[in-house]
């Protein structure tokens, strides 16, 4: 079930309490029938077997897609700090903020470069005790230096602007992967609930 509720800053949000991600929503795929079932082959439905629990779905807390400039990046973060400050510790979402303003501003600089005001999306999932944070564009391939940590930490002597912002990523994210299909980059990290249920 969705229910989209105004998000402030311009935008819509959409809470939701389908384990589905945003692309096989849109593409129709993970169909459930009645109570969340999935349909068998010969159209009875499957459940869980009656011992086992079913996992707790995961939650899209927000959904946003917006133009790749460093203003409309200003407002996700705000709209996503208004969504997560009651959620983490405030540590953690100190951190996902850095993490998610050097991600998304990366972008912005390095992904569509000058004059490309391509399209970031952002989702923000409960999944678990965790927060679940994918970033996503369409620009070109992340290098694999900026993940696997190929590159020492940065000497701060060495540096007139910027280049601690994969370190920082790294550092500060858990459980960060990287994926790229049909031309879409997919970031994906993890941040614990403060209080997981």
């Amino acid at each position: 079930m969705s229910i989209m509720r105004w998000g402030g800053c311009g935008m819509w949000v959409e809470q939701h309490s389908s384990s589905r991600s945003f692309d096989d929503r849109r593409h129709g795929e993970g169909q459930t029938g009645p109570g969340g079932l999935t349909p068998a082959r010969d159209g009875a439905a499957q459940g869980p077997p009656e011992d086992v629990a079913p996992p707790e779905p995961a939650r899209h807390i927000h959904l946003h897609s917006f133009r790749a400039n460093p203003f409309a990046v200003r407002d996700a973060l705000y709209a996503a700090r208004a969504t997560t400050e009651r959620l983490l510790l405030i540590d953690d979402a100190w951190a996902l903020e850095l993490v998610l303003a050097e991600i998304m501003n990366n972008i912005v600089e390095h992904g569509y470069g000058e004059g490309d005001e391509g399209t970031i999306f952002l989702t923000l999932t409960l999944q678990g005790n965790d927060l679940v944070c994918t970033v996503g564009d369409f620009g070109p391939e992340l290098p694999t230096a900026c993940l696997n940590g190929e590159r020492p930490p940065p000497d701060p002597g060495d540096l007139p602007d910027g280049g601690f912002g994969w370190f920082l990523i790294r550092d500060l994210a858990q459980d960060l992967h990287y994926d790229r299909e049909e031309g879409r980059n997919r970031l994906t990290l993890r941040f614990p609930l403060a209080n997981p249920a």
